[in-house]
């Protein structure tokens, strides 16, 4: 049965979850805590985030809460563009996130960088601090 699910789910399902092992990571939750907290297992938790299993309008809502950010939060992000057409929108889903693992979280400081970027609303100022990030690591 999950083989035939599995078919059905397209790169939007991965991106969704890999949204929440990022945002879940980002604020430095575990699996097991996130899965307590909405009330599902942790191996059931990492199905969503490795895309297996797709995650319920009702779910994302509950993680969403969990994690403290909207439900659009996993939906759109610099990776993706939009365009709207009378009452849809539509998502250019081309350049999927495919996320990250893990072990890019175990830095402190790497934590703080991404949480300080999430900080920052306005996309201009986001764009030049990745630029100023760019620079200093190609000139080293």
């Amino acid at each position: 049965m999950e083989a035939k699910n599995r078919k059905n789910l397209g790169p939007l399902d991965t991106h969704i979850g890999a949204r929440i092992r990022f945002r879940r990571s980002l604020i430095g939750i575990s699996q097991a805590k996130l899965a307590e907290c909405i009330g599902i297992t942790f191996q059931q938790l990492q199905k969503y985030e490795r895309g297996i299993n797709r995650v319920s309008a009702s779910r994302l809502y509950q993680i969403s809460k969990a994690l403290g950010v909207s439900i659009q939060y996993f939906y759109l992000d610099d990776t993706y563009s939009y365009y709207e057409d009378e009452n849809v929108t539509y998502i250019n889903i081309e350049k999927v996130n495919k996320g990250l693992s893990d072990e890019a979280f175990i830095d402190k400081d790497a934590r703080k960088i991404l949480e300080y970027y999430y900080n920052i609303k306005d996309q201009n100022i986001r764009k030049s601090f990745l630029s100023l990030l760019k620079t200093v690591s190609i000139n080293q």
